[in-house]
């Protein structure tokens, strides 16, 4: 958010962000703040392979109507249909089934980056991991990723939106291991590969960030109706390549509290 407000002039009321939801902090460790509901923990105690990504929190069929209610809410708060969708990993995944079954939603979508998303299945799912929650949807070869693609992978990509995809490509991801490696892409979508860049750094590695931000700022922020100051923005940042990590958020103190510079 911090590179998206400092290289391209967004503000806190222009970003969204939306985490699948879980257990509180169950994944990351102790403290546990916020309790299992008592369907999650039944889960959990019902289904032990899950480990500590049980209950709702790591499966993308259970995420779908979290994700559509949340773009109605910031469609009717900003007024615009109009909107871009950065996900990654799960949520990759998550936001395409959404847009597949929500075609009307689908169309609002002006731009698409998906980051790291197991779009061809993941190798955590594969052997002994199988098992794990959610995989019978994203192991590689599953009927869910099946229907999701399309016959031919005629569902990957279509208009209008406009779709990229940031991925390793190599060995620097271990959740798209050997075959595996190529399975971010998406047939049809802008392809950017960073070999050796880990899972997480993907997303927020300048570098990662200013290709992406370039993108939607190309096809996104300057689709129908949008700022018609993006492209020179765009070609300037991924000319300059600018880091974007200093400083402050901007915008709303109740989040990003008093910041003296802004």
């Amino acid at each position: 958010m911090l590179q998206f407000q400092n290289d391209a002039g967004y503000s806190m009321q222009d970003m969204y962000a939306l985490s699948y939801d879980g257990l509180g902090n169950y994944y990351a460790g102790a403290p546990t703040r916020v309790q299992p509901t008592a369907a999650d923990q039944d889960y959990i105690d019902q289904n032990h392979p899950v480990m500590y990504n049980g209950g709702h929190g790591s499966a993308d069929d259970d995420e779908v109507p979290d994700v559509c209610r949340f773009i109605e809410a910031v469609q009717w708060y900003t007024g615009s249909r109009q909107i871009d969708i950065v996900a990654h990993s799960l949520g990759d995944t998550i936001v395409r089934e959404a847009m597949r079954l929500y075609p009307t939603l689908a169309r609002d979508v002006v731009a698409f980056v998906g980051i790291a998303g197991a779009n061809h299945g993941t190798t955590v799912c594969r052997g002994l991991q199988s098992e794990y929650y959610g995989c019978d949807e994203i192991s590689p070869g599953s009927a869910w990723l099946a229907r999701l693609n399309g016959p031919r992978a005629s569902r990957e990509t279509y208009g209008p939106t406009r779709w990229m995809t940031v991925y390793d490509g190599a060995e620097g991801d271990p959740f798209f291991d050997g075959p595996d490696s190529q399975s971010p892409e998406l047939k049809g979508a802008t392809n950017l590969t960073f070999p050796g860049a880990y899972h997480n750094d993907l997303r927020v590695d300048p570098p990662e960030v200013d290709s992406y931000l370039s993108f939607l700022l190309d096809y996104g922020q300057s689709g129908p109706g949008a700022d018609r100051t993006g492209p020179s923005l765009a070609r300037w940042i991924a000319a300059s390549q600018p880091d974007g990590i200093t400083g402050n958020l901007c915008g709303v103190p109740a989040l990003t509290g008093p910041n003296s510079d802004c």
